[in-house]
């Protein structure tokens, strides 16, 4: 545990680079204070709430049917414009954009609704989130997108759009109405917490949700709300953790918050504001859903969402597909007589032909075949990929692309996330336990560092290469229950 700590500082320093020193960070003593706190209020919520996705996300009643999409990967986030009609202290928006720019998703680009479609059926999406910026300010061109999916999808996709409200009014929301939108989310702390746009769309939208972020000054305000909200109708309320990057941290941290190291920074003091809200719905018996939407669910659902989709597309038969979304690759560096004498023993078991795959000095194969290895398995090289979409020829070597229906072209690929030197015996065989056994992580690195043959003057330099290289895929593998420890 203390290594994975380590390992996260330190990406989190080379990801924040010289802001780091500008931010505020839990100490120690303050990291034991703050997982207290969060330990008692995740108490007294009990058996009360809900957990879902891992126990990564906590909620009252039911999630929206868009939060259950988005959960299960299914969930196209389509930012249809980058301007905005507030200037939020929080938004993780790059402000500097001052002019219009093209709808996009990911790292692709669109201009046309006929291209989006195209986009949507090739990858399995079963919701599309609209957001910006502020979509009502492209209102038009909101609608084309709308029309066209519905046209392409009847009822079989699930439609949502994201609005701070300035914009909304009754005639623009019977358009959205008629053209086939199932949810409308205000995020009305934009407005000063004002619930007049979000009584108005109550009427004609489906499902109305409040959606905000957590912001701790803003606690009362919230608390005040609430019993309104349930009152007027909204069906659910949704809340965001604090998020930080490049675009607000200088904000976040004029407020005096809290950082938290994660993979996605994020802040202490909103997540303790967010299980506060829920513990005050449930003591107050309020029918309305509550959902505690926080920083560690985004990274690990959201996320292993995009990975599933494209790795669905470019995996191969003798690769894997770990739970976390990462294409996991096995192969053996060998002589060619080495090699066929290996596909001559999976042959003698049976073994189906695209198992293996075989080019040059490598032979590629996937994990089941590794028993068949047992005692001779020194020179595995053990590689995990980032599947990826892109525009255009991508980012990656040997990208597949897909055309559109306009010519339009995007790729999708893989790009290299952790690549291991030739694997010992007995760094395979804890790969094995680690991650096709699922064992536990801290029992396979113990004894790993037990049992490793320390005969040679450089094996200690190994042994911590392979054991490093152990607690990475151990990462990239499966997804640990819970939210991460405070620090």
């Amino acid at each position: 545990m203390l290594q994975h700590k380590e390992n996260v500082i330190r990406s989190v320093r080379r990801a924040v680079g010289r802001a780091y020193a500008d931010m505020r960070w839990l100490t120690e003593a303050e990291a034991k204070r703050a997982n207290q706190e969060r330990e008692d209020l995740l108490r007294s919520l009990s058996n009360r709430v809900r957990y879902g996705f891992a126990d990564t996300k906590i909620y009252t009643g039911n999630l929206s049917p868009g939060c259950l999409i988005c959960g299960q990967g299914y969930w196209s986030c389509f930012f249809i414009n980058g301007l905005c009609t507030s200037n939020c202290f929080y938004c993780p928006q790059d402000r500097g954009i001052k002019s219009e720019r093209e709808a996009r998703t990911a790292d692709v680009q669109f201009r046309d609704p006929h291209d989006y479609v195209d986009f949507l059926k090739l990858l399995g999406f079963k919701g599309v989130g609209f957001t910006g910026g502020e979509p009502f300010i492209v209102f038009d061109k909101l609608c084309s997108y709308l029309e066209r999916i519905r046209e392409e999808f009847g009822q079989d996709i699930y439609l949502w759009v994201y609005t701070n409200g300035d914009l909304v009014d009754r005639e623009k929301l019977r358009t959205l109405k008629a053209l086939g939108l199932n949810e409308i989310r205000f995020n009305i702390s934009a407005r000063n917490y004002g619930l007049e746009k979000v009584e108005l769309a109550i009427p004609d939208i489906e499902t109305v949700t409040v959606e905000i972020p957590a912001i701790p000054e803003d606690y009362p305000v919230v608390l005040e709300k609430m019993a309104r909200m349930e009152k007027m109708g909204v069906k659910h309320l949704n809340i965001h953790q604090l998020n930080v990057n490049e675009h607000n941290y200088r904000e976040l941290a004029r407020r005096g918050y809290t950082f938290l190291h994660q993979h996605t920074v994020a802040v202490l003091e909103s997540e303790l504001a967010a299980l506060k809200l829920i513990r005050h719905a449930l003591e107050q018996d309020l029918t309305l859903p509550v959902n505690y939407c926080c920083v560690h669910y985004k990274n690990v659902f959201q996320r292993r969402g995009d990975r599933t989709r494209t790795a669905g597309l470019v995996k191969k038969p003798f690769e894997d597909l770990t739970d976390t979304g990462h294409i996991r690759q096995l192969s053996v560096r060998a002589s060619g007589n080495r090699i066929e004498e290996l596909i001559a023993a999976f042959r003698r078991n049976h073994c189906a032909e695209d198992l293996w795959s075989w080019e040059g000095s490598e032979l590629c194969i996937h994990c089941s075949l590794v028993k068949f290895m047992e005692g001779d398995s020194d020179g595995i090289v053990l590689t995990y990929y980032l599947p990826s979409v892109s525009d255009g020829k991508g980012k990656c070597p040997a990208a597949e692309q897909f055309t559109f229906r306009s010519g339009k072209i995007v790729a999708l690929g893989r790009v290299p996330v952790l690549s291991s030197r030739a694997l010992s015996d007995l760094a395979v065989a804890s790969f094995r336990r680690l991650c096709l056994e699922n064992q536990e992580g801290q029992n396979v690195y113990r004894d790993f560092v037990r049992d490793y043959p320390l005969t040679e003057k450089e094996d200690r330099n190994r042994m911590l290469t392979e054991k490093d290289a152990l607690i990475h895929a151990g990462n990239l593998e499966r997804i640990e229950s819970g939210l991460p420890d405070l620090f």
